[in-house]
């Protein structure tokens, strides 16, 4: 099992590259352009973004296959005041997955776990200007975890069949970060955003039940995210 603390690291190496090119790409559009105060928040945007994220598979499932993780994200955000906004955050991390061979090999049962996080944020400015920008985001939602189960007789290379009992779960979730959008264009914008993201799944074990089957046991988590996110503005 890879360390979580080296997770971090690439995300937060991943994090600096995206700030570094955000930072250089407005130095370079500011050299071509007169200095301005710092401005207020855009009167409303939508976007999408992409990026890596750390792994916390282990926490969605009790067996589960180490590997890149990823997150997918919409957002979507209006002003209340010129420094102090709100919006609407929807992501969805690449899945846990996995699978065991029982029965003397003859036999395998396999698991999935899928998430969708859908928060209401409340964004801050604290710096910038016509080009670019520092915000703050924060904010509280739900979690919505699916876990599916399945199997395969006789045992394949790989048992990807989950079409058996399944479970949907809900839970609190929170999320706090830091975006960083240039302006490209009068109404396009890219936005390198961090987020961390707290994860009250509860624990659900084979502690509270001996008979749970391991597709079915989670626990809380904290999962952080880098992305870039691309966004019309108005």
């Amino acid at each position: 099992m890879r360390p979580i603390c080296c997770e971090l690291v690439v995300v937060a190496r991943t994090a600096l590259t995206c700030c570094l090119l955000a930072v250089a790409a407005s130095a370079a559009v500011r050299a071509q352009a007169p200095a301005a105060t710092v401005v207020a928040l855009p009167s409303a945007f939508v976007g999408a973004g992409f990026g890596p994220s750390t792994n916390d598979a282990k926490s969605r499932m009790r067996l589960f296959e180490e590997g890149l993780a990823t997150t997918f994200v919409v957002e979507a955000g209006a002003a209340l005041a010129a420094r102090v906004g709100i919006g609407v955050e929807y992501s969805q991390p690449s899945a846990a997955t996995a699978f065991t061979t029982v029965g003397a090999g003859r036999a395998q049962v396999a698991g999935r776990q899928e998430e969708r996080v859908v928060l209401g944020v409340l964004r801050g400015r604290l710096a910038g200007n016509r080009r670019w920008a520092f915000d703050a985001v924060g904010g509280a939602g739900v979690v919505f975890h699916r876990h599916l189960s399945g199997g395969c007789v006789p045992a394949v290379a790989r048992c990807e069949d989950t079409s058996g009992p399944a479970v949907d779960e809900r839970a609190p979730a929170f999320v706090f970060g830091i975006d960083v959008p240039v302006r490209v264009a009068r109404r396009f914008e890219l936005a390198a955003a961090v987020r961390a993201y707290n994860l009250r799944r509860g624990e659900h074990t084979s502690a509270q039940d001996i008979n749970l089957s391991w597709p079915f046991e989670w626990r809380s988590s904290t999962r952080a995210a880098v992305m870039l996110n691309g966004r019309l503005v108005w």
